[in-house]
């Protein structure tokens, strides 16, 4: 899927070059992808790191959005 690779890209690029922000945004989009196409596994994957990105950046707001949407996840 293309928005698959992209953001996985985008993941890849931001942690090259230490763009914390950006790289948490991509994360928690894969986690949206990954939930759209049923990957229940990877998606908490990828909103789990993109949650503890959101902790890391004092952005409780994301955070508790990710917390949510991995509660989904789980049901």
């Amino acid at each position: 899927m293309q928005a698959e690779l992209r953001y996985l890209r985008a993941v890849e690029i931001a942690e090259a070059v230490g763009d914390l922000e950006s790289g948490t945004a991509a994360m928690a989009k894969l986690g949206e992808v990954y939930t759209a196409l049923g990957n229940k596994d990877e998606a908490r994957e990828w909103l789990t790191q993109a949650k503890s990105g959101y902790e890391i950046l004092g952005d409780s707001q994301s955070a508790a959005e990710i917390e949510a949407q991995i509660a989904e996840l789980n049901k």
